[in-house]
């Protein structure tokens, strides 16, 4: 079975991933794109002004995503204030992170073998980070497990929200919406437990077993996997390298063996 004629949901915008979409479709699937969560700035930025001013006490600034070095680069540059990252380690969760640190001419000093907060958590084991301070901007829904895992390794840690993630409004995604009330796709790409949910929500799904039943069901990671499988669906695909062209390739490589097996 090869990806000629299965129907691909992926939960991101086709400006965010066009390479990756192009793939899916130069290997015969139709591909719809479908962002189920939208990024928005922060009401309220006087917690992040006021720590972005002792930002010299840091030893280490973390991004754990793109959005987040972009949102942190916008404060910057609307405040006016230049920071001195000569005495900084710059840490990314990712190639897309790393690539976008990158853009903002803040290149990542470290980037873990495993692109996941787990990863970065191994990573900076090796370091030296009794006393240390790490500087975190996260979204307002990050998790605490990178916060707490580098506490136990004797770090002082500050997240400070950034960015918010909200559901798209029904106009937002209006398109795909009408779309997906009269066809079911073939194979789902959750790229984060909020896209999931979000596309729960925007599609008004019920029976989720009924639903995604006999689709297969595509993770960015196992943060994702876990929080999908609690509701009793399976997870076919996990890629080993945690990012969205990781995932493309995999689901690739999953219809090849079995068609080969067939």
């Amino acid at each position: 079975m090869s990806l000629k004629d299965q129907f691909v949901l992926l939960t991101r915008g086709f400006d965010q991933s066009p390479v990756e979409i192009k793939t899916l479709q130069d290997e015969g699937a139709e591909v719809l794109a479908f962002p189920t969560i939208k990024v928005i700035s922060m009401d309220d930025f006087s917690l992040f002004d006021s720590q972005i001013k002792k930002f010299k006490k840091f030893d280490y600034l973390i991004f754990t995503s793109a959005n987040a070095v972009e949102k942190f680069n916008a404060r910057i540059i609307e405040k006016n204030i230049e920071l001195d990252l000569s005495s900084i380690r710059v840490t990314a969760v990712g190639e897309k992170t790393y690539s976008a640190c990158t853009e903002y001419s803040m290149p990542a000093d470290i980037i873990p073998n495993e692109f996941s907060t787990r990863g970065i958590i191994e990573e900076l084991s090796h370091y030296v980070l009794d006393g240390k301070n790490i500087f975190i901007p996260s979204s307002s829904i990050a998790r605490t497990d990178l916060k707490e895992g580098l506490e136990k390794l004797g770090a002082s840690v500050t997240v400070v929200p950034i960015y918010n993630i909200e559901t798209p409004s029904y106009e937002d995604v209006k398109e795909q919406v009408e779309i997906l009330k009269v066809r079911r796709p073939n194979v789902f790409i959750f790229t984060s437990p909020s896209t999931f949910k979000n596309l729960i929500s925007l599609l008004k799904i019920e029976n989720l077993k009924q639903y995604f039943g006999d689709s297969v069901i595509a993770v960015i990671g196992n943060t994702t996997k876990n929080e999908i499988e609690k509701l009793g669906l399976k997870v076919h695909i996990v890629p080993s390298v945690y990012t969205v062209k990781g995932i493309v390739d995999e689901v690739i490589n999953y219809f090849s063996e079995k068609e080969e097996i067939e």
